[in-house]
């Protein structure tokens, strides 16, 4: 039978298993320094266009949810060029669509995600606009930068090349 731990033990061990993630984001960040330090460069330009392209509309009269729905897809396509050929060092032709693909599910989600964020924040909790684009898109900076550095820009084929592989091998 599994024991249970009391609410006091848990509590008692909770710094220590927050600093084992800690090492272990650490060590993972630092195994990838070169790339995150360009995913991060990479960043504070999509971020500008972001921002830029936010900013302009919300001052021309659009809704603040369709400025950040317009400014989030200016971002992506800055950033899918600029990830794809010099954070990642994927410079390969061959693979531009299925690494196309990936970016895009993994667009679809983030989006998703951060106006999902956004719009609670500002229009559920009544924050400012601008404070709640700052947390939905600094949360889904961390999400993004692991995803493509694990799926999206990985060397490995897609699920669709080796299954082609798989059959070609029993023919």
């Amino acid at each position: 039978m599994a024991q249970t731990k009391s609410p006091r033990a848990f509590c008692s061990e909770f710094p220590f298993n927050c600093l084992g993630l800690s090492f272990r984001m650490f060590k993972y960040l630092k195994g990838n320094a070169g790339s995150f330090l360009k995913f991060t460069s990479v960043a504070v330009g999509s971020a500008g266009v972001d921002w830029v392209v936010f900013v302009t509309l919300n001052f021309a009269g659009l809704s603040s949810l369709y400025s950040q729905m317009i400014a989030r897809v200016s971002g992506g396509i800055f950033s899918f060029l600029t990830n794809k050929s010099w954070s990642f060092n994927n410079r390969e032709k061959r693979g531009v669509v299925i690494q196309g693909r990936r970016f895009l599910a993994l667009y679809a989600i983030s989006y998703v995600l951060s106006i999902s964020m956004f719009y609670s924040m500002a229009e559920y909790l009544e924050w400012s606009e601008y404070i709640a684009k700052l947390i939905s898109d600094t949360l889904i900076y961390f999400f993004n930068f692991a995803m493509m550095n694990a799926y999206v820009f990985h060397i490995r084929r897609g699920a669709s090349e080796r299954l082609k592989s798989v059959l070609r091998k029993t023919k």
